[in-house]
């Protein structure tokens, strides 16, 4: 072989072997073994390197280990057929199309990172029906964080992020379930088709609509779900059910419905555009124990009625609905809507409900405060009260029919406005003045049967934010009998009583008692005068303030026996008693009317057990006792808008005070005796009330 033949024998040969390499080059090298599977293999990713596409392969298992990278510039990273199962804890990427894409049937488990960054926007994870997708790591996709089909399921504990949609979920039947975080940063942050169940306790964000849904669907919600640009929850199809716990916050309507809707809210559901409303709907039931709010103060509702409703409508809120107008229904709208109120309804335009055309019903019950005129609408529409209301009303259009249900209530002679009185309000006075003075004349009877002297006590109760103070001074007239001056004075106050109604009640009265030894018991006797200010505080809408004067007067005894009372060692026994009357003068809500004088009275009755031992000096007496408080009081009369009405109020029928106290008597210069003394009573431990009281006698 010449030297020529051999040099070019030897380049063909460097040639064919390089030309044979060069598929080697080009060639990814698998993340995977097997690489080329076949239906029913399990294969193993590990490393870095590429993924498996085969659209035509059923029933592969595949584990992504952790810290494993299967990645693909410009193709799907795992592409497959049905019944496929992918477990994933490393990352699974695409910079070219869908990280992952399967067909029917599949089942995807992640615990680390899927990611499509394809900027021609492809989804994290494709795939059709009947899939499992399990998360609790992260899915990011520059379309859909997760595209899926019919009866599909998806439980996110993680992080999905879509560049358009979090979950986009169009035919029917999906099952969501989230309490991580789902973004569609564009659209949606979770869309479905019909059928659908979304679960959210975690967060929810969409930069169109948070989530949408689509006939006979259901939400259920204790998260947080936003929509940045339009509807928190846009289900304008039929038969949509939203229960919520939690926040729905839209920048349009915060919830939006169509026909046979139900919503049920005991958190907070909220519109903060300009117009728009709190839950939007044609027909069906809101159920309000939470907030509903839209932040618009001139057009937006907290809930609306809309037009071209097949059914009628119902809410039922004991919570606060607020809006430009707290409920209303479009002026086209010809359906019944019934309204039951215990909460509060606000209408910042001025009208807090409106109710268009139907034979609409709005019924208030204890607690009910409507903030804004009341617009009836056409119909032969129903005002009736449930129970007791304190409220001022005024109609744009007057009811045709009014149903006091036997509650305290008058109506002008063109129906534009009514009033009506809750018993339980008016009567709070009655019951401050009945425990109060009660309390003082207990603690003066105590005081004025010592011997000759000054004496002090003041108590103090939490639950009626009460105050009271005794003052004693007296001295010994002939034959053994101690006379004194008595002094007293008591404050208190009921606050968020129905309807936001604060009563503040104060008193102050004077009188002499005398007390004397008969045989071995001790009797004393005691009349007082006095006045009081009962004042009643409360906005417009439930009737406003005013101040109602009052006179005292009355008498009260006891009767102790027993060693123990005169400061020996034994047992003792006292008996107490009163009878006083509370005149009150004609006095009126601003708002609400006029009402005309009134002669309450008040008795109580007390046994006390005590029992007294030496203790150095002086002597030491633990005491119980029970105290029994009765009321009766002549009838409220209310007179407003040319007309009255008459009602028994609600105040102190009866009750029992139980006390538990200690007194220690100890004998000082000059012969006389200092004594000190504690004693709480009360109903429960929220109504104790703790009295301190001191004593010299001489």
């Amino acid at each position: 072989m010449n030297a020529r033949l051999s040099r070019l024998s030897l380049f063909s040969l460097a040639l064919c072997g390089f030309a044979a390499g060069l598929p080697l080059v080009a060639q990814a090298q698998s993340a995977c073994v097997p690489d080329a599977p076949l239906a029913g293999d399990s294969v193993v990713c590990e490393g870095a390197g590429d993924g498996i596409r085969d659209d035509g392969l059923d029933g592969v298992t595949i584990s992504v280990a952790t810290g494993a990278v299967v990645s693909n510039a410009t193709e799907i990273a795992f592409e497959l057929d049905d019944d496929v199962t992918l477990t994933n804890d490393g990352t699974i990427s695409s910079a070219g199309d869908h990280a992952v894409q399967l067909d029917n049937g599949g089942a995807i488990t992640n615990t680390g990172t899927i990611e499509s960054t394809d900027l021609g926007e492809s989804d994290g994870i494709n795939a059709d029906n009947d899939t499992s997708i399990i998360n609790s790591g992260t899915i990011t996709g520059t379309d859909e964080g997760v595209q899926i089909e019919e009866d599909s399921t998806v439980v996110n504990s993680g992080t999905i992020t879509g560049g358009d949609r979090g979950i986009d979920g169009e035919f029917s039947g999906i099952r969501i379930t989230n309490s991580g975080s789902i973004t569609g940063v564009e659209s949606d942050g979770v869309r479905t088709g019909a059928d659908a169940l979304v679960e959210n306790s975690g967060t929810i964000t969409g930069g169109d609509d948070g989530v949408q849904v689509r006939e006979n669907s259901t939400v259920i919600n204790s998260g947080t779900i936003t929509a940045l640009a339009a509807e928190g929850i846009n289900a304008n199809r039929d038969g949509v059910r939203i229960e919520n716990s939690g926040t729905i916050i839209g920048f349009d309507d915060a919830v939006n419905l169509a026909n046979d809707a139900y919503v049920l809210n005991t958190g907070t559901i909220l519109s903060n555009g300009t117009d728009q409303d709190g839950v939007d709907l044609d027909s069906g039931t809101v159920i309000n124990h939470g907030t509903i709010r839209s932040l618009a103060l001139t057009d937006g509702d907290g809930i609306d009625f809309d037009e071209g409703a097949t059914g009628a409508g119902f809410v039922l809120n004991t919570g606060l609905i607020e809006g430009a107008r707290g409920v209303n229904a479009d002026d086209l709208d010809t359906q019944s809507q019934t309204v039951t109120n215990y909460g509060t309804i606000i209408g910042h335009s001025g009208i807090a409900i409106s109710l268009a055309g139907g034979d609409d019903v709005l019924e208030l019950a204890t607690g009910s405060q409507i903030i804004g005129a009341i617009d009836p609408g056409t119909g032969t529409d129903t005002f009736r009260l449930l129970s007791p209301v304190q409220g001022a009303f005024s109609f744009i259009t007057a009811p045709e029919i009014f149903d006091a249900g036997g509650n305290p209530f008058i109506a002008s002679a063109d129906g534009l406005s009514a009033v009506a009185a809750d018993p339980r309000v008016m009567s709070a006075g009655d019951t401050l003045a009945a425990r109060g003075m009660t309390s003082v004349l207990g603690n003066a009877l105590e005081l004025a049967e010592g011997a000759p002297g000054f004496a002090a006590l003041l108590t103090s109760t939490g639950e009626r934010d009460e105050m009271e103070g005794v003052l004693r001074y007296g001295f010994e007239l002939e034959g053994g009998t101690v006379l004194s001056l008595i002094g007293g004075l008591m404050s208190g106050e009921t606050e968020n009583m129905p309807g936001g109604v604060d009563v503040d009640y104060s008193m102050a009265l004077v009188g002499p008692a005398a007390s004397r030894d008969v045989g071995a018991a001790r009797a004393t006797v005691l009349g007082f005068i006095g006045t009081s200010e009962t004042e009643y505080d409360a906005a417009a809408h439930v009737g406003g303030g005013g101040t109602a004067d009052g006179t005292l007067y009355g008498v009260a005894g006891r009767f102790s026996y027993g060693a123990g009372q005169l400061g020996a060692p034994g047992l003792d026994l006292a008996l107490s008693g009163g009878i006083g009357w509370h005149d009150m003068g004609d006095f009126s809500l601003s708002t609400l009317g006029k009402f005309d004088g009134r002669t309450p009275r008040t008795g109580f009755a007390r046994v006390e057990l005590g029992q007294s031992v030496e203790l150095g000096a002086g002597t030491l007496r633990g005491l119980v006792r029970l105290t029994h408080v009765s009321g009766a009081g002549y009838e409220f009369t209310l007179r407003a808008l040319g007309g009255s009405t008459s009602f028994d109020g609600t105040g102190l029928d009866s009750d029992t005070i139980g006390g538990i106290g200690a007194e220690y008597l100890q004998p000082i210069a000059g012969g006389s005796t200092l004594r000190l003394r504690l004693v709480a009573e009360g109903t429960d431990e929220d109504d104790m009330a703790v009295g301190f009281g001191i004593g010299v006698t001489f």
